[in-house]
This record gives structure tokens, sequence and C-alpha cells, in this order.
């Protein structure tokens, strides 16, 4: 059986991106929307691993033993999990960002230090744009309270 449908909501911004395309699967009680979805999601996936597998490939690593070089690995899958964390967050929040939008929208929130005058010095954290605010909110950072300089 062949079905074919245009999404009501996603398709103006999905055509934008991608045009058409068809995905075939050998599930049948996997909705077309739920297709799509997750044929997207192992792009994200692949496209992650790819990503990985240039940082194992790239050259020249200066890392002196085999401990550092697995670290380095760790680091960047690390921050891959944290990417997803993050979109997961996102998403769940109603938030039409990527993580790499998101994470450019909080470097509106400053942490600046204020000379007092009399030997003290008071830290302070702006308030950023209204878009950094709303990644706040969905990722449940209620608290911008740094610890005092030195």
């Amino acid at each position: 059986m062949f079905s074919f449908f245009e999404h009501p909501v996603h398709f103006a911004r999905e055509q934008a991106y991608e045009g058409k395309y068809i995905i075939q699967t050998e599930e049948p009680d996997l909705s077309p929307v739920e297709a799509v979805r997750l044929y997207k999601e192992l792009s994200q996936v692949e496209r992650a691993f790819a990503n990985l597998k240039d940082v194992i490939d790239m050259r020249p690593i200066y890392h002196r033993t085999a401990e550092r070089v697995e670290a380095h690995i760790f680091v960047a899958a690390l921050a891959f999990l944290i990417h997803r964390a993050i979109e997961k967050k996102l998403k769940d929040a109603g938030l039409d960002l990527s993580a790499t939008q998101a994470l450019e929208a909080l470097k509106s929130v400053r942490v600046v230090d204020i000379d007092l005058g009399n030997g003290t010095t008071k830290r302070s954290v702006t308030k950023g744009t209204q878009r950094a605010a709303a990644v706040l909110r969905a990722l449940a950072v209620t608290e911008l309270n740094p610890p005092a300089p030195p």
C-alpha cells in the first residue's frame, strides 16, 4: 500500500528546507508522521557520528597518550549528548530552536564584574534577550547567581 500526505502544519517549513521526499518502511503500524520523525532522528544521529568520526580522524591531534585521545573523544561525545538534551528540552517547551540557535541566544547573557571603587567588586548577570530568557526557562535555569569574584 502507498499513501501520501502533506502535513498541514509543518509542510511549508519542510518544503523550504527539503522539498519533497519519499520514505519507505516495512512497519505497517507506523504512521507517516512517525516514519518521518524517525527518519529525521536517524539522520541527526548519523550526522553526529560523522562529526565524531571527524574528531577521531582529524590530524594532527597533539595528544601524547592514548588516554588523552580517549578523553578527547569522550568530550566530543559528551558535547553531542548535551546538545541533544538541550534540543529535547527546547522541543518539550514548545520552542522551535535548534540547540545551536539556543546557545547563540544565550551569548547575550553576560557575567559582569563591577568595580565599586572602594576595593570591592560586585558580580552581576545581564538579562540577555527575550529569546535567551525563553531558552533559560525551557532549560529550567532559574538562578543566575555567579560566585563572588576573588
